[in-house]
């Protein structure tokens, strides 16, 4: 947390601002409770915190996939880090090859999420379609059973996007959950909630480059057509995980398609 916000607390208290009042912004600002109990400490009570930790846990269910045994396609890439999988066979061939064909029609500059007016033109150089924008069929069964692999009953998720990259392009490390207490977030969050789980699909092989990194894990995934990385942006208690940062590196020859979908909290 920031220190401005925990000087907004102290200043707060202070005026005798009523602890619930407190806790209920810092929350609508996307801090996780286990930050927001630890700052305000004893003017909490404990049956008050035991409450409020059963509402907010419950904004963060696990993955239907993960939630009992992993399926045998499953790949665990990292577990004690973050939380990283590589599902083989996520989509057929037939139906990648079906979404790269619609989305190389409708395809549009990708942006970044930022508050800054200024944002590096370099930073994100691939191109974007946006499928929920076409009402086409495959691309709403592709939304679709992305959806029922979580098997989230409560919570948001944003409309599937295709990314193209062509050689040259990339998107230089980045994470893909709103910092909270920031403008960014207040932008970005406040009404749909902070990212949760992210669903990136592969749909074409990719003759050179176009690695993803796990920058601060180690860790590099080559494109296979078919192939679903899922990750979780955020740790076991809800707060932000910077061992996510990730790098869509260069395509070196010939293109990489994907398809993202990012889920939201249960709020």
């Amino acid at each position: 947390m920031q220190t401005r916000w925990k000087q907004w607390v102290l200043t707060n208290l202070l005026r005798n601002v009523p602890v619930t009042q407190l806790y209920t912004t810092l929350l609508g600002e996307g801090f996780a409770h286990a930050e927001i109990v630890a700052l305000l400490g004893n003017n909490l009570p404990p049956a008050q915190q035991q409450s409020l930790a059963r509402q907010f846990a419950a904004r963060y269910p696990l993955p239907k996939f993960i939630a009992k045994e992993l399926p045998d396609n499953v790949q665990i890439i990292e577990s004690e880090r973050a939380q990283l999988y590589a599902v083989k066979d996520f989509l057929a061939l037939p139906t990648c090859e079906s979404i790269v064909a619609l989305s190389k029609q409708h395809l549009r500059p990708s942006t970044i999420t930022t508050a800054s007016t200024e944002a590096d033109t370099a930073f994100r150089t691939s191109s974007t379609c946006d499928l929920v924008s076409l009402d086409s069929e495959i691309a709403n069964q592709v939304s679709a059973h992305i959806i029922d692999y979580f098997g989230f009953a409560k919570g948001n998720n944003e409309p599937i996007q295709a990314q193209h990259y062509a050689p040259g392009q990339q998107f230089k490390a980045h994470t893909d959950y709103f910092e909270p207490g920031t403008s960014e977030y207040r932008q970005f969050a406040s009404q749909l909630g902070q990212r949760t789980w992210t669903c990136m699909v592969y749909l074409n092989e990719v003759e050179a480059g176009g690695e993803t990194e796990f920058v601060k894990l180690g860790k590099s995934l080559t494109p296979r057509p078919g192939t679903a990385v899922i990750w979780n942006n955020l740790v076991p208690d809800g707060r932000p995980n910077a061992n996510t940062l990730h790098h869509a590196h260069p395509v070196i020859k010939g293109e990489k398609v994907v398809i993202t979908k990012w889920f939201r909290e249960a709020v």
